[in-house]
């Protein structure tokens, strides 16, 4: 009977450790491999390199006289207790961490230390391209950026706070132009370039790719080579550019001069802030004159602007001036008046003669 009841418990036994699923899995080292690179090639998570300005909080477990709070000086190096200067500038938290484990391994048994970064510096970030204002930046991890146009003015502060990302490195340089190319944004990390595309979230709603930038990384937007209307107006209404520009109006207005209005606003809207047209004025069409990178000058006419016709009540650029012409009517008086006008002297002094001697 015994035998039977060990029988029975040790065949319980054997069914259920049958049943129970291994503890290990098996690894597929292709796969593991290829996760490896794909890491590797993503920006968003590269190791912070210390650099000038880090400051490192440093303890040693149980040897509160090692503690210490240490700025990177400006040769790379950190000065700590007892073993004094040690080169940390490009190195990674726990690259100094071996090092200095190796150091106080001469004068301690096993030291366990720990690294925190209690204050990053500020990062430099080279930005090129179709941006207001293109140039070298600082950025902190908490920014106030300034949305304005190449002048300067109209300006539009958006506050951030975080690591700062290729988002606010774009509107530190005071935001992206209307001819931009913002599907294909290029991020440049030493030897690396990886392509940044803000239209797919602006346009489709996708999560944006918004990496983040380290030391000495650079942003190039090229322009775009050729962009519609209805994607010119989403790029100027979006937080990505400036949201004002300041245009001249002249000729045939009630109140020629600059004007101010929002960067995605078409010719009709700069002659209506312009005060409108006047008697004289032609309202067929108006002129626009716009300064061309290469240093030329274009000009081009655009007809039926208060008709809601697209192609033709283009979208304003800061810095453009906008013409409204005379009317025929009224080029054809002013010709008969500049006529006219060098006789009227002498008219005037023979009525005078004929009054006297009358």
């Amino acid at each position: 009977m015994r035998l039977i009841l060990k029988f029975l418990i040790f065949s319980i036994i054997c069914l259920n450790f049958s049943q129970t699923p291994p503890i290990f899995t098996e690894i597929n080292e292709d796969e593991l491999n290829l996760k490896d690179e794909n890491y590797k090639k993503d920006f968003g998570f590269t190791r912070y390199r210390l650099g000038t300005g880090d400051r490192l909080a440093i303890r040693i477990f149980k040897l509160e006289s090692f503690n210490a709070t240490v700025s990177v000086l400006p040769d790379g190096t950190i000065n700590l207790p007892r073993i004094g200067e040690v080169s940390a500038k490009g190195k990674t938290i726990e690259e100094l961490k071996e090092i200095l484990i190796k150091k106080y391994k001469l004068i301690l048994k096993a030291p366990i230390i720990y690294i925190d970064l209690a204050y990053t510096r500020p990062i430099r970030v080279m930005i090129t391209g179709e941006v207001s204002r293109p140039g070298i930046y600082t950025l902190d991890t908490s920014e106030n950026s300034a949305l304005s146009n190449a002048d300067g003015g109209e300006v539009t502060t958006i506050n951030s706070s975080g690591w700062p990302t290729v988002i606010e490195a774009i509107q530190k340089a005071g935001g992206v132009k209307t001819d931009s190319n913002i599907k294909e944004i290029k991020l440049r990390r030493e030897d690396k370039t990886i392509n940044v595309d803000l239209w797919s979230s602006l346009k489709y709603g996708e999560l944006v790719n918004n990496p983040l930038l380290f030391d000495g990384d650079s942003i190039v937007v090229p322009i775009a080579k050729e962009i519609s209307y209805d994607d010119n107006y989403k790029i100027s209404s979006s937080s990505f550019s400036a949201s004002n520009i300041t245009v001249s109006v002249i000729g045939e207005v009630k109140n020629p001069g600059k004007v101010t209005l929002l960067a995605n606003s078409p010719i009709s809207q700069s002659i209506y802030l312009a005060g409108g047209h006047t008697v004289r004025a032609n309202k067929s069409y108006a002129d626009l004159i716009r300064l061309n990178k290469n240093g030329s000058i274009t000009k081009t006419r655009h007809k039926k602007i208060f008709q809601n016709s697209k192609p033709n009540n283009v979208l304003l650029k800061d810095g453009d001036v906008v013409i409204v012409d005379r009317s025929a009517i009224s080029k054809t008086s002013d010709s008969l008046k500049n006529i006219t006008q060098p006789f009227d002297s002498i008219l005037n002094v023979r009525t005078i003669y004929r009054i006297i001697n009358d």
